[in-house]
């Protein structure tokens, strides 16, 4: 059994009830509630089976199942202070039924930012802990990664990087879940939303439609964002959760998903791709079932280019199998000669963890992936970590630092066009909410307030690195390589590639 973490980014209904259950409770048995309160769960009605489990757990206070129920159920609408107390009744009432409770708890005091406090309850857990059963075995490491993430967050928080975070204007911003910014320009952006300012009752009954996410855009009004609307063309549709659009670098082709929940209550996304041919977008295709398993979600693309083949590469998100732990990012390689995306591959163990890994995004220019995972140590539960590579070659991945993350889900990191700003979303305290202070994602713009610009024209002679060389040797017109016998040895210019220019101290 692998410990949970709440996938956020498929799909979320958060601030969305089936039923408002207080009225039913009163006319009701206690086996009734009990009933109400799984088909809650089933549905992912999480605030009507709250509701229900409450109840039960009022007229029960002694059952663990029900604290433990409400726990998760707390955990998964992100209301960490309340998931940390019924975990925390769960483990001293019955420690032997659910031992797990105490790591949960430990994982939802990290989450409130007491690190000190959850290092030393996943400490004792390890310590506690009994049995070689897989559930043993996972939760060990998962409270190992997490140990190693309290110390991280401590030592980020003492070192925090030189950059402004500003909360975008509540024209994007509402109560309910914002996801996906991608920058059209230093001045325009897309996001999708579920336009809302308030809880959402759905009668299951009635022919009441769900709200679904669009997508839409915004435009910079001297220094602050503010939300123009429906983003125009063939994209969004009736009835159908849209959302996770990306550009390919040439602005020519635009990937996004459209999710659905299947018959087992499991929300599957699609990836779709549109083509701007003399400045019109092609009404969107689904990609093939390489890409798109029936089986399984894919979503959250993000494009790249091969460097050695120059073909579009498709970065994207998926829990098929195959993958090192529940979401992978995987990467398809565009075979323009046959107009097809060939079958996709993992991208590696550098990238993807025994936790999830999410809303990547690449950028061509650094070669760089910025992505969220839980399987590395980190401040919260989603951090933001970045990579430099491509396909299934990397380097180390690492965090991106405080205060980019927080004690709480940090996701969709983008880079602006200007390379000096850009977006990420996040449910830290002080976004817009309705249920509990960290119940919903936002969308927060940076602004690095050291960012040096260094222009640089003229020809490259050598490249001493041998791992540089390997990246670039296809795109060298002399196939030479500069070695320590030699320090002077003439390599022709790479023509009209971007590179990095390191400033290395002189050893003497």
């Amino acid at each position: 059994m692998k410990p949970i973490y709440i996938i956020i980014f498929i799909f979320i209904t958060t601030n969305i009830v089936f039923a408002q259950p207080a009225e039913t409770i009163k006319h009701s048995s206690q086996s009734k509630i009990k009933g109400f309160a799984k088909n809650s769960e089933r549905l992912g009605d999480t605030y009507s089976a709250i509701e229900y489990y409450e109840q039960l757990q009022k007229n029960q206070p002694k059952n663990s199942a029900y604290s433990m129920a409400l726990g998760k159920l707390y955990q998964n609408a992100r209301n960490y202070p309340m998931a940390k107390e019924y975990y925390t009744r769960t483990y001293e009432n019955d420690k032997d039924a659910f031992p797990e409770a105490l790591y949960y708890k430990a994982l939802m005091e990290k989450m409130c930012g007491d690190y000190d406090v959850a290092k030393e309850d996943f400490q004792f857990f390890l310590k506690t802990i009994k049995g070689g059963a897989a559930f043993d075995k996972n939760y060990k490491k998962f409270a190992k990664i997490e140990i190693d993430g309290c110390v991280l967050a401590k030592n980020k928080l003492n070192s925090a990087l030189k950059v402004f975070i500003n909360h975008v204007d509540t024209s994007i911003n509402k109560a309910h879940v914002e996801m996906s910014p991608f920058p059209i320009s230093d001045n325009k952006i897309i996001y999708a939303s579920l336009k809302a300012d308030k809880v959402k009752y759905i009668d299951l009954d009635s022919s009441q439609k769900m709200p679904v996410r669009q997508i839409y855009t915004a435009k910079k009004v001297g220094e602050n964002w503010e939300s123009t609307g429906i983003f125009d063309g063939p994209f969004n549709i009736p009835d159908v959760n849209t959302c996770n659009g990306s550009f390919s670098p040439d602005g020519n082709h635009f990937y996004f998903t459209r999710c659905k929940q299947n018959w087992k209550n499991k929300t599957v996304c699609e990836i779709y791709l549109s083509k701007k041919v003399e400045g019109v977008w092609s009404e969107p295709e689904k990609l093939n079932n390489e890409i798109n398993n029936p089986k399984y979600t894919s979503t959250q693309p993000t494009v790249g280019s091969d460097s050695k083949l120059n073909e579009e590469v498709l970065y994207f998100v998926s829990d098929r199998d195959g993958g090192k732990g529940g979401l992978d990012i995987w990467y398809s390689s565009y075979n323009s000669s046959k107009n097809i995306f060939k079958t996709p591959h993992n991208a590696g163990s550098k990238i993807n963890t025994i936790g999830d890994e999410a809303t990547p995004f690449y950028d061509l220019d650094s070669r760089t992936m910025y992505f969220s995972s839980t399987g590395f140590p980190g401040m919260g539960g989603y951090d933001i970590f970045k990579n430099t590579g491509e396909l299934s070659k990397w380097i180390n991945s690492e965090n991106v630092g405080y205060p980019l993350n927080s004690c709480t889900d940090d996701i969709y990191f983008v880079v602006g066009k200007n390379k000096e700003e850009g977006f990420f979303v996040s449910n830290r305290k002080g976004g817009v909410a309705l249920l509990s202070e960290t119940c919903c994602d936002d969308i927060y713009e940076y602004k690095w307030s050291e960012f040096i610009r260094i222009g640089v024209t003229g020809k490259i002679y050598a490249i001493k690195d041998s791992t540089i060389y390997k990246q670039l040797e296809h795109q060298i017109e002399v196939d030479k390589f500069i070695n320590d016998d030699d320090p002077f040895e003439k390599i022709d210019p790479l023509n009209k590639q971007i590179v990095n220019l390191f400033l290395v101290a002189d050893e003497k």
